[in-house]
């Protein structure tokens, strides 16, 4: 098992749990601890309910940032989205680095698409540009889903690392319709089907949950 050191949910920390994703691929239950520790963390549940780190960072060890690496160096800003796809490979909605990241099976993190600077652009990974994404969510071929919430769309990356967008024109609003002419409002979470085709969002900013059907 990666990520040895164990985390105390008794002691001072000056931080919120919240964002669950469970793989069934690796039995773990993963969240983030927010504030000022940026920890992704996960629970495996075969050890008594321990909790152990695979990563971040806090106030004492210079705090978030935007670095790939192993979970000792890997440092996040902000993270706010978590799903995992069918091998059990993480991907995070890092939303102040507006990149969406990976983490393998053996905890080392790289960032699967985006380049730390807000901005509208589709392309393959560095190349894309993310604006405070904050919800992820993975079908049953690996797809990441993203609530490119900044950007008011939603937007899928290929496993490869090709960014596309699916729905949004990218004006905060409200608008039904087609999928170049919808309009969302700081869209926070979306869940997918497994195949891709049915994608619901929590439209924050509308006070909606969107349906998204796909042929």
């Amino acid at each position: 098992m990666v990520g040895r050191e164990q985390w105390n949910s008794t002691g001072s920390m000056d931080s919120w749990l919240s964002i669950i994703a469970f793989s069934p691929a690796t039995n773990k239950l993963f969240f983030i601890a927010a504030g000022p520790i940026a920890f992704i963390h996960y629970i495996l549940f075969l050890e008594a309910g321990s909790v152990y780190s695979i990563g971040g960072s806090n106030l004492s060890n210079n705090g978030a940032g935007f670095v790939n690496g192993t979970p000792s160096n890997v440092r996040y800003r902000n993270p706010r989205g978590l799903a995992c796809d069918t091998a059990g490979i993480i991907y995070v909605a890092d939303c102040d680095n507006h990149a969406i990241r990976k983490i393998d099976l053996a905890a080392n993190v790289s960032t699967l698409a985006g380049n730390g600077t807000a901005g509208y652009a589709d392309g393959t990974g560095s190349i894309a540009r993310f604006n405070n994404p904050c919800g992820v969510a993975c079908d049953s071929l690996d797809n990441v889903y993203v609530a490119d919430t900044g950007n008011n769309r939603i937007r899928k990356i290929t496993p490869a690392g090709v960014v596309t967008t699916i729905a949004g024109a990218g004006e905060a609003g409200y608008a039904d319709g087609s999928l170049a002419t919808a309009e969302f409002n700081n869209p926070q979470g979306l869940w997918v089907n497994p195949s891709g085709k049915i994608i619901y969002v929590a439209d924050s900013g509308n006070g909606r949950i969107r349906r998204i059907d796909l042929k």
